[in-house]
């Protein structure tokens, strides 16, 4: 079970291959770029009738004179494709936002320039497992009650909560990728309207698996049953009392 980026992507661009060898529960190469390309998955997103950040692709200086006046600082400066928070900047001053971009760029790659969802209200994480017909067989929404590093981090402390209606989202968005294997999806609720804002898609087992595992859905397993037998019946329950 390959639980980085790092791991999955080289064996998903051989899938073939290892798939001679071994089960192996997850898209190939080509069908993960949708979950990962933080692009493609909002442009996804919004196809699908969820809120996104206001996003625009950057390449040069140019871009940057030409989106400025339609943005406000502070902004969000990330990779189109990069794990977790691997590379994400705020920028709270304009002269500062190329400079930035450059720097993010020579490291990781094509940027993106994202309105910033200020903090005030939680983040939610939508933990599935879909089959290979992209239907759900164990759905978790998941409460970050406390993150580290503060506020930009991954979960440290969470709570299984039940929300149907962000599990419903997350499963739509998963399905128009026709997504198989595990994936969660992340969900910042903006303070100011109190409505949930699509972030991006983990195209994998997440940082934060031990929350739903304590709320009695076992993903590792889980995925492992699926390997090895091909469908699992849905899990339809889980616990919302332990943290």
């Amino acid at each position: 079970m390959p639980l980085f980026d790092g791991c999955l992507l080289p064996l998903a661009q051989h899938k073939e291959e290892i798939e001679r060898l071994s089960r192996f529960p997850y898209l190939g190469y080509d069908q993960l770029m949708p979950g990962r390309d933080k692009a493609l998955t909002l442009d996804i997103a919004r196809r699908c009738g969820l809120r996104t950040p206001v996003t625009f692709e950057v390449s040069d200086a140019r871009d940057v004179e030409r989106f400025m006046p339609r943005l406000t600082m502070p902004l969000i400066v990330r990779p189109r494709n990069a794990s977790g928070s691997n590379g994400l900047h705020r920028v709270d001053h304009s002269e500062k936002l190329w400079p930035t971009c450059v720097r993010v760029a020579r490291e990781f790659g094509p940027v993106i320039v994202q309105e910033y969802i200020p903090w005030g209200g939680f983040t939610y994480d939508v933990d599935v497992l879909m089959n290979h017909d992209s239907l759900p067989r164990a759905v978790v929404v998941c409460k970050r009650l406390r993150t580290y590093p503060a506020l930009a981090g991954p979960s440290a402390c969470g709570q299984a909560v039940l929300w149907p209606e962000l599990a419903e989202m997350a499963v739509s968005l998963l399905q128009a990728m026709r997504w198989f294997g595990p994936a969660e999806v992340e969900f910042r609720i903006d303070p100011r309207d109190g409505s949930p804002v699509f972030m991006e898609v983990n195209p994998r087992l997440w940082g934060s698996l031990h929350t739903g595992i304590v709320a009695g859905v076992d993903f590792p397993y889980l995925l492992y049953r699926l390997a090895m037998d091909g469908d699992i019946p849905p899990v339809t329950t889980y616990r919302t009392d332990m943290k």
